[in-house]
């Protein structure tokens, strides 16, 4: 359970010779009520060769990309999953390139070499690509795998004041379960809520140099459809990652226990954000409460590594993760 094939579907296609099906299905907007499946964080929509890149409402792996789609402007990583015109799937031993341009194809700085990352009980491998993307608005990825190449269209979001990728993790403490007395509804709205998510704070991981990862949603306070979606997918990695990151779960917004019952301070129309949400960079114009839920992760030294708002996948989280702990593991070595 949690593994990334259980959110599997099709495969990308990268065929030899010139780049073939490269007209885009572009479904990478900014997250709205009703809406599902928009991504804060960084992923890819199109064709790429004859396989279709799109985005899931069952949120589904689709197209060699991980569920989501839209890309932060500034340096983000795109995750893809490829196969060749033969169907074949690219592991590591076939050097990955990819190159930012414009619609008309006219490149933007130079290539970046993607790196192979292989999630425990994953069949395929991923690819992470940290792109440098310098503005809002649709761009396009050439992705080149040998001599066969091809086209993915993405679509690069204002990240507001969300925390930058590459940067610090804000220096707050998070409330855990033992803070607040115990007293479940002070730390979460969730029914039936696996407490494993209460245990632990932002300051007690940064302590410990262990990596985290932050999921900001209300189950009870629905700003949006995909409220609550955020913390169920989480369960998929918990056992898995348990020894190797902290996962945390922030309630975004201001609210009192009242005889047992959460009451939020003010309305769902304008959400009274909380100073633990605050500090992430959430609540601006651009990302207002309305826009919910988050998830950032953290690496071991305090730096955001990934975030992601609206229907996330657990591969997107998972892939991630791996590649911090490959990181780690040179580091010690």
């Amino acid at each position: 359970m949690g593994r990334p094939e259980d959110f599997e579907a099709a495969d990308a296609d990268i065929s030899g010779g010139a780049t073939t099906g490269n007209s885009a299905q572009q479904e990478s907007t900014q997250s709205q009520p009703g809406q599902s499946g928009q991504s804060s964080y960084n992923r890819a929509s199109g064709t790429f060769g004859r396989g279709k890149f799109s985005r899931n409402a069952d949120d589904k792996i689709i197209g060699g990309v991980c569920s989501g789609l839209a890309n932060y402007l500034g340096i983000d990583p795109v995750i893809m999953r490829v196969v060749d015109g033969n169907g074949t799937k690219l592991d590591d031993s076939v050097p990955l390139s990819v190159q930012l341009t414009q619609f008309d194809g006219t490149p933007v700085g130079s290539p970046v070499t993607a790196s192979a990352v292989l999630p425990e009980g994953a069949r395929q491998h991923y690819f992470v690509a940290p792109m440098d993307i310098p503005s809002p608005g649709a761009w396009k990825l050439k992705v080149t795998a040998g001599q066969a190449t091809g086209d993915i269209t993405i679509q690069a979001l204002d990240p507001g004041d969300s925390l930058r990728i590459g940067g610090p993790a804000p220096d707050i403490d998070t409330p855990t379960l033992d803070d607040v007395g115990g007293v479940v509804r002070a730390v979460t709205t969730q029914p039936n809520p696996d407490l494993r998510l209460s245990k632990t704070s932002t300051a007690d991981a940064r302590a410990m140099g262990k990596p985290y990862v932050i999921v900001i949603d209300s189950a009870r306070f629905k700003v949006s459809p995909e409220c609550g979606r955020a913390l169920t997918m989480i369960r998929f990695l918990l056992d898995r990652w348990d020894e190797d990151a902290a996962f945390i779960h922030l309630e975004p917004f201001e609210y009192q226990v009242i005889t047992e019952e959460p009451v939020l301070s003010g309305s769902l129309t304008d959400p009274p954000m909380n100073k633990y949400s605050r500090a992430f960079g959430l609540g601006d114009a651009t990302w207002p409460g309305t826009k919910m839920p988050w998830i950032f992760v953290v690496d071991g030294n305090g730096t955001v590594r990934a975030k992601y708002t609206g229907i996330v996948g657990s591969a997107d989280v998972d892939v991630i993760l791996t590649q911090i702990k490959a990181e780690q593991g040179k580091a010690a070595g």
